[in-house]
């Protein structure tokens, strides 16, 4: 199981413990976690190889990313960083891949979700959990969308289907002529449009979804902290907060301090 994670420098803690409750939760398969980068440092990238001592079906890889490449791409939210782009290149670095699952730093996951990889994406590019803020806000009107509009914190690519289709130009497109009010978000779902399978929400588990689909808190199996107040900050009202600190003192107990 192929899995990808964007970082900078400052965020990093914050994806290893992202990576850590991955790991913790499975253990059945083979795993690749491909980290894309600019300006790790060496001393960042030796900690978080250590995965691979703690976690002997992990591999870390690293990607480090040209950033001019992106520089002139809008931010048009202030706690999101370039890096949120990088994932544009992922059928580009990795040909030999042909799924795989991005996830953003600010997510946890919660269980076993080996099966994601099997589900079938023939046809289409990707699969993700429709945002149901996005859906009752008329913000696709905006957008001239009609179709599934997805949260793109967690997306599983069909990237031999992206190969195919050129489709990454028209992303890189999209976005140099654009400002989008939801960045790549908004880049994503419309070039993918139409192409695009729809996942239960627990495998992107917001707040919203906590309101809406009580039912399904405690079978979430991956928790996306949505906004700028994360966990780690003070003012968070996240109820499942708690498990992004359970995950980091995992992560300090068994792989920082070894």
């Amino acid at each position: 199981m192929d899995f990808c994670y964007s970082t900078n420098e400052n965020f990093a803690p914050h994806i290893a413990v992202s990576i850590t409750s991955l790991l913790e939760n499975n253990s059945s398969r083979e795993i690749a976690v491909h980290i894309l980068h600019s300006d790790l440092s060496e001393e960042t990238i030796a900690r978080l190889s250590a995965f691979e001592n703690r976690y002997k079906n992990a591999k870390i890889v690293f990607h480090k990313i040209d950033e001019t490449r992106f520089e002139k791409f809008a931010l048009s939210i202030d706690y999101i960083t370039k890096e949120t782009y990088y994932r544009y290149l992922i059928a580009e670095l990795l040909p030999n891949v042909d799924k795989i699952l991005y996830l953003d730093g600010d997510t946890i996951v919660n269980g076993d979700i080996s099966g994601l990889f099997d589900i079938d994406l023939f046809g289409v590019y990707c699969a993700g959990v429709r945002d149901i803020f996005i859906d009752g806000s008329g913000y696709k009107k905006e957008l001239n969308l009609d179709g599934l509009y997805i949260n793109a914190v967690v997306i599983l690519f069909n990237l031999a289907e992206i190969r195919k289709s050129g489709i990454v130009e028209k992303l890189f497109n999209l976005t140099g002529k654009n400002d989008f009010k939801y960045q790549d978000q908004d880049a994503i779902n419309i070039a993918f449009n139409g192409r695009i399978k729809e996942l239960d929400c627990i495998y992107n588990f917001k707040r919203t979804h906590q309101k809406a689909f009580p039912e399904k808190t405690a079978s979430a199996k991956i928790i996306h902290y949505v906004g700028p107040n994360k966990p780690w900050k003070r003012f968070s009202l996240n109820r499942l907060k708690r498990l992004y600190f359970k995950y980091e003192r995992i992560l300090w107990k068994k792989i920082i301090k070894m």
